[in-house]
């Protein structure tokens, strides 16, 4: 049998044994309703990480906690009001590592900046200074995007009091989001809703006097957590690594379960159908269950750098972040994964899959790992089940959004290309050079972001 009909017939294998018995739904339910809140810092973290380690245990595989000693961020209570030249409260949230304001209150005028593209604050110069940078989620058409840590960068750069984030969604829905990377920010955060901040630009527009109260309440304390690692050793190539990871922790104003409950099981799970396989794999295949990417990214960055010497052995790495009907691979900025990526997508053609992309983004767990120079891939995916709805960091990212069948389907197309990555006889790809790297960020326009978020690799 050649090599190609044995990895069919793997393949088979593993979606018979995704689709049946529903054990990753039965998981991401325990996460959702039995655990609740796993946002960093918190009992459900805990109680998170434990119920992981104990399934990859249960599947057969070593695992372990690495700890992580970080800055914990603690929600209070907020609140948002207009009070010149009306008085109107209105719905808000706090972003993640937020200043507190006053107890009474900080009082500002809101300065409106479109999407927060660079230019937008370039064009406010000294006028924002004092003030509240009120700026839309998002990025305009035909812009990069502009995550809002760097959107509060430049805010704080610009000497602004405050900056509020308005949700680009309709549905009444403000959203939370961390507002720095692992960091304090020294000015209060918010979010609020589409619909009220119509009504603010209204207000700006009509040329009256505009002011705002914020009140935020919340805190920051010293704290720990832990990636969660297992792995199923490899065979006569096992000191080469191909890791696939997910993160465990979510936002604390909902369940959390597509973001990111569903790619920490379909991790899960990948694990569970692989041990089927044990002592086929040549490769070392490493499951990895993220801490902290909400707040800035600090579990996988903390792998990155604890296992420094490691790295070069890492073949790949698959990252799973809001999993859901898979639409394509993503490359991840490697252009020479592309092929190996589409020859894997023609062996599955039922599950039409369009061809792979090469496109880099900056704001999941694959970029410590990129910023290294190893070839990433991620999996774009749609949601079947949230009607239309967008449940992206506010409080209806629940269970019931999540489609049974699309979480197999992810779970089995990540089992099958952690197999092939797995046994081929010489890998497709070869990692970059550090100045391959930086040529790449270049190409994707992603120095000017990163150098604003105080993460561009020197």
């Amino acid at each position: 049998m050649s090599q190609e009909n044995a990895r069919k017939g793997v393949w088979r294998k593993i979606y018979g044994d995704a689709f049946v018995g529903g054990e990753a739904y039965r998981n991401l339910a325990y996460l959702c309703d039995s655990i609740g809140n796993r946002f960093a810092g918190t009992p459900g973290d805990g109680a998170a990480r434990a119920f992981v380690l104990r399934k990859f245990q249960d599947y057969g595989l070593p695992a372990r906690e690495e700890p992580l000693s970080f800055l914990a961020w603690q929600r209070g209570t907020a609140s948002g009001a207009v009070v010149e030249p009306t008085n109107y409260t209105f719905q808000t949230i706090s972003l993640g590592y937020s200043a507190a304001t006053p107890t009474e209150g900080l009082v500002g005028e809101p300065v409106f900046l479109d999407y927060g593209h660079p230019r937008d604050f370039e064009a406010a110069g000294e006028h924002l200074r004092g003030k509240i940078a009120f700026v839309m989620e998002g990025s305009a058409p035909g812009d990069r995007f502009v995550h809002r840590s760097e959107k509060t960068g430049l805010a704080i750069e610009r000497g602004a009091a405050a900056y509020l984030n308005m949700n680009n969604t309709p549905g009444g829905l403000p959203l939370t989001g961390t507002c720095r990377f692992g960091q304090a920010s020294p000015i209060p955060c918010a979010g609020i809703t589409k619909e009220n901040g119509e009504m603010l630009k209204r207000l700006l527009d009509s040329g009256l006097p505009v002011k705002v109260r914020l009140v935020l309440d919340n805190a920051f304390r010293e704290s720990t957590s832990a990636n969660v690692v297992a792995e199923i050793p490899g065979t006569d190539k096992a000191d080469e690594i191909v890791v696939a990871g997910g993160h465990l922790d979510a936002w604390d104003i909902a369940q959390g379960a597509l973001d990111n409950g569903s790619g920490a099981v379909a991790v899960l799970e990948a694990a569970r159908l692989l041990s089927a396989f044990r002592g086929q794999l040549r490769r070392t295949v490493r499951f990895i269950a993220f801490g902290l990417e909400e707040i800035g990214l600090i579990g996988s960055t903390r792998y990155a750098e604890i296992h420094r010497e490691e790295l070069p052995l890492i073949k790949a790495m698959i990252n799973l972040d809001i999993v859901g009907v898979p639409v394509r691979f993503n490359a991840e900025g490697f252009d020479t994964l592309v092929p190996f990526l589409d020859e894997l997508r023609a062996g599955l053609p039922e599950l039409e899959l369009e061809p792979a992309s090469a496109g880099l983004g900056l704001h999941s767990d694959h970029l410590p790992f990129a910023l290294a120079g190893i070839p990433c891939i991620t999996l774009p995916s749609r949601q079947p089940n949230t009607g239309g709805l967008a449940t992206y960091h506010n409080y209806i990212d629940t269970l019931d959004k999540v489609s049974r069948r699309s979480l197999c389907e992810a779970s089995a197309l990540v089992a099958c290309a952690l197999y092939a990555l797995a046994t081929y006889d010489s890998f497709p790809v070869k990692q970059k050079t550090p100045e391959e790297v930086k040529e790449t960020l270049v190409k994707h326009d992603c120095v000017e972001a990163l150098k604003a978020e105080g993460r561009f690799p020197v």
